[in-house]
């Protein structure tokens, strides 16, 4: 079962293209033809290689499909370009600080204007560029003053938004401007946790940051753990572990699996849609109510499945970056956990070895489109990871216990809030400052080939150690 679930995310992130789905459609119905012409076959390994075959079939198909409605739904504005004064759109992110100090967000496009009080449609995806943020977020319509620019280096059509801070914005739903509300309570309340601190633990619940060349962020990128930084299954981890601490001894196990998810749900919408923290929320999700039902599943079958419901619901995340990099850090922590634990489990610890398992397994199967996109690794990420995640837990959960207690406004208690999380700040960055002193990795063609040769080695290892040892892994567990 791990080829057939490996399959399906592999076949639709790797092959398809905007610019390919004829031939993405071609090979979809190549492989599905003939796996379903060996599919008879009495032998097993031709019966897995068939299922191997539709699978991908079937992948490349839904990836093709994505596509072709990502093209279907190009940006255009229904005037010329040069006529266009002002825009209006639902935006479908909270926005992202630039390095450059302004910010960009991700709109649905619903209409263009222009002089004599024109009006005409527009549709697509967009990328909408501020000098300062909206007032509002994910979810809010917003009307504003645009000079268009078609880029001639992407299709569609980019927006600059002139006097963001005026700009008339409402939500689509009311409940959204609670959420910001909520954030803004939090924001708020963080406060107490000292500069330094308030700043780290924003960035941890909301996903915030202020400014890309904050020093701590550039800390966390050269000692190869920035994506402890980045909102995914790794704080939907840590929260609902302090939920089932909390909740269990109060209620059960099985009244607290349904709190925490309720829960986790609120966070989720509370923090908003990004890639790797809707994938992480999705696998939360399916694992809890099949928990709830008593039944069980395999972490990458529900890996393949809240692919294909994400996918599903948002075609744009199929080329984002950090979606392609959350799936294949969840396939490579399936995937080589249970390996690695075998070969370890004489030396180490059992935590020790599926921690170590995890963050090598992670960090290979990212590799190959890290080294392409970046042209750096940061090897020393793989130790890093197993000193800097624990620090972390502890830094979220006492912000947590905290936060609560820094609304009571007292002196003295202030003090020792901003006291501990500030401590436990300070000892966070020094520890990845040690590691950020390991020099880096510089990737260039050869070795990115020797990369990807290295790859199917050890993914090819892996398959006929585990093949050899019957052993119940983390694959159906």
């Amino acid at each position: 079962m791990l080829s057939f679930s490996v399959a399906l995310p592999l076949g639709m992130v790797v092959l398809c293209k905007p610019e390919g789905c004829v031939v993405s459609f071609l090979c979809a119905i190549l492989c599905s033809a003939i796996g379903l012409s060996i599919l008879p076959s009495r032998l097993v390994v031709l019966k897995r290689v068939s299922f191997l075959l539709v699978l991908a079939g079937s992948g490349i198909a839904s990836g093709s499909l994505a596509s072709f409605r990502m093209r279907k739904e190009a940006p255009y504005a229904g005037l010329p370009i040069s006529q266009v004064d002002a825009f209006s759109g639902v935006l479908l992110n909270d926005g992202s600080r630039l390095p450059s100090g302004g910010y960009r967000y991700l709109l649905r496009l619903s209409s263009v204007s222009g002089s004599m009080g024109r009006v005409a449609c527009g549709k697509g995806l967009v990328q909408c560029y501020t000098e300062k943020p909206f007032a509002g977020g994910w979810g809010y319509r917003v009307s504003c003053p645009v000079r268009l620019s078609d880029n001639s280096s992407s299709p569609g059509i980019s927006l600059t938004a002139k006097g963001a801070e005026t700009a008339v914005v409402e939500p689509i739903f009311p409940w959204l401007a609670l959420r910001l509300s909520v954030r803004d309570a939090i924001r708020l309340s963080c406060q107490s946790f000292g500069q330094h601190g308030s700043v780290l633990f924003t960035a941890l619940i909301l996903g915030e940051r202020d400014d890309p060349r904050d020093a701590d962020f550039l800390l966390f990128a050269s000692s190869g753990t920035v994506h402890v930084l980045a909102l995914s299954g790794l704080h939907l981890g840590i929260l609902s572990n302090f939920l089932g601490l909390l909740l269990a001894p109060l209620f059960g196990k099985r009244i607290s699996c349904g709190l925490s998810l309720c829960l986790i749900t609120l966070y989720t919408f509370i923090a908003g849609p990004f890639p790797s923290l809707l994938r992480a929320f999705l696998m939360f999700a399916m694992r809890g109510l099949l928990s709830l039902g008593g039944r069980k599943a395999g972490g990458l079958h529900i890996l393949t499945c809240s692919f294909i419901v994400l996918v599903s619901l948002r075609p744009d995340f199929l080329f984002s970056l950090s979606t392609q990099l959350s799936f294949l850090a969840l396939c490579g922590i399936f995937v080589m956990t249970p390996f690695l634990d075998v070969m370890t489990r004489q030396y180490l610890p059992r935590s020790v070895g599926s921690s170590l398992g995890s963050s090598i397994g992670a960090f290979f199967f990212t590799l190959p489109v890290i080294a392409h996109t970046f042209g750096v690794v940061y090897p020393i990420g793989i130790i890093a990871t197993l000193a800097i995640v624990p620090l972390v837990t502890a830094f979220i959960w006492s912000g947590l216990v905290l936060l609560p207690l820094s609304m009571i406004h007292v002196d003295w208690l202030s003090s020792s809030i901003n006291g501990c999380m500030e401590a436990l700040y300070n000892l966070l960055i020094r520890v990845a400052g040690a590691f950020s002193l390991f020099p880096a990795l510089e990737v260039t063609g050869a070795t990115l080939l020797a990369l990807y040769c290295g790859f199917g080695v050890l993914y090819g290892t892996m398959w006929m150690f585990l093949r050899r040892h019957p052993l119940r892994t983390g694959f159906d567990g």
